[in-house]
């Protein structure tokens, strides 16, 4: 008889199936009966066993793509995998947009945040309250995530994908009342998702020139002029996103404008 492969063993022991399944149920069972002993309710409280399973049978492979370094890092990721755990998916995702949000503004506090500011908060009120990286957490979620794709630093499609997981967050998680059910496979998808498209970016930045000459012509706005960006933007080779945006960012013009990358 051949031995058994230690590292389909430990692989084993890695997934939610057999011991892991018993321990959640366990757990269970003597969380809702503590919550019962205090006369309080337990009915559609806490999400089912399986649907909890979904997310442990594919966090190992959803983590992977979480560089270690950051990964040490992510004190709201441990949060959301304690929430998935205990069955409340509302807070897992409550967390799981904390530790996006808190990434996201480390991201865009390299940036030129004069612009950032002026492309992404119309009200001229808060506006002219916005000064430095202090004040990120001034800026509405929504109004980060948008000025983020706006500078480049967030895709479209990405944008798209976590603008719904925002509306999911205000809507359905523990941020605000409601009733709404979350299940297992969107609560993985969505953290792949965050992973993905913010926690796993480079904070490294390209510098950009923007000449007085295109400030004083109105030429400031990307949309309608490519030299006229911020002052940095975010490098995205996985994407091309600068490219993509900007046409003539790979032409001779815009080689002479770039500078090297810094940390």
């Amino acid at each position: 008889m051949s031995k058994a492969d230690p590292t389909a063993a430990e692989g084993a022991a890695l997934t939610p199936a057999g011991s892991q399944l018993a321990d959640l149920q366990k757990f269970e069972q003597g969380l809702v009966q503590f919550i019962a002993a205090h006369g309080l309710p337990t009915a559609n409280v806490l999400v089912a066993v399986p649907e909890r399973l979904r997310v442990f049978g594919n966090v190992e492979h959803v983590l992977e793509k979480l560089e270690p370094a950051r990964r040490a890092e992510s004190a709201y990721i441990s949060k959301f995998l304690a929430a998935a755990a205990s069955g409340l998916f509302d807070a897992a995702l409550n967390y799981l947009w904390d530790e996006t949000i808190y990434e996201l503004r480390r991201r865009v506090a390299q940036y030129d945040l004069t612009y950032f500011f002026d492309i992404s908060v119309k009200d001229p009120d808060r506006r002219k309250r916005l000064r430095d990286a202090e004040d990120l957490p001034k800026v509405e979620d929504s109004e980060l995530v948008k000025g983020a794709n706006e500078l480049g630093l967030v895709s479209d499609l990405g944008f798209k994908h976590l603008d719904f997981i925002r509306y999911m967050r205000n809507w359905a998680s523990a941020a605000h009342p409601n009733h709404n059910q979350i299940t297992g496979l969107q609560l993985i998808a969505w953290l792949e998702t965050c992973i993905t498209e913010i926690i796993n970016l480079p904070q490294s930045t390209i510098v950009v020139l923007r000449t007085q000459t295109a400030v004083q012509q109105g030429r400031c706005h990307p949309l309608s002029n490519p030299f006229g960006i911020a002052s940095t933007c975010a490098y995205q080779a996985r994407n091309s996103s600068m490219a993509c945006r900007y046409p003539r960012w790979d032409s001779f013009e815009g080689r002479l404008l770039r500078t090297a990358d810094r940390a």
